[in-house]
């Protein structure tokens, strides 16, 4: 997180399941299983079927916001 950015407390920082290491691993398997001309099609497919999951609009607005932020 950058300095300065602060925490809204609606979207979490900590993990929320027990081996967040294990997802991540997947995640980068199947971003280069899909290569690198897909992985953004397959990335944005993945957040509307995560941002469902989710379902509450402040959340799925503060993790926009945090993310750009962290690319900024």
């Amino acid at each position: 997180m950058k300095s300065g950015m602060q925490k809204s407390g609606v979207v979490k920082f900590e993990p929320a399941y027990e081996n967040a290491d294990a997802f991540y691993a997947a995640l980068v398997e199947a971003v280069d299983a899909v290569g690198d001309e897909a992985a953004p099609q397959f990335l944005a497919r993945l957040a509307l079927i995560l941002s469902n999951q989710i379902g509450a609009e402040d959340v799925l607005h503060e993790a926009i916001r945090t993310a750009k932020e962290e690319l900024l």
